[in-house]
Parts: C-alpha cells; structure tokens; sequence
C-alpha cells in the first residue's frame, strides 16, 4: 500500500497527482507526482501487506511542483 500526505489544509484547496512505476523482479519502485505547490512537502509512506512501514519519505517538490522518490523494495519489512 502506498499512503501520500499532505498538510490537511493544501490538500483541501489544491492539486496532488502521483504515480508508482514497479517493474516485476525490480528491486525498486519509482514515485513520480506534481503538487500545485512548490512550498509544501510532500510525505511518501508505504505500507506492506502485513502492516509494516516498509518505508517513509518526505520530498520537497521542485519549483514546478514535480517530485520523485524511489523505494527500495524487499529484505525483512517486506
């Protein structure tokens, strides 16, 4: 599972896009998004089927609003 966050205040007034490129036998997944905002950070958490935080990232977005993070995928939080 694948949870983003935002301040609950940007979020109600404007824009967030993301999406998540995962090859099968990749050992990494890519999150590509764009927020209407450039200020606000953008918070990545992914969750594994049992529960655990697998990883969180927070990333600010560029000065257009673009932003990328990338997970590594596997070993014991998997």
């Amino acid at each position: 599972m694948l949870v983003v966050a935002m301040p609950m205040a940007f979020a109600e007034d404007h824009g967030l896009t993301i999406e998540a490129d995962a090859v099968e036998g990749s050992t990494t997944i890519t999150i590509t998004g764009s927020a209407s905002s450039s200020n606000i950070p953008v918070t990545i958490m992914v969750i594994a089927p049992n529960g655990n935080v697998v990883s969180i990232d927070q990333i600010n977005p560029d000065s257009d609003g673009s932003f990328t993070s990338t997970i590594g995928v596997g070993g014991p939080m998997w």
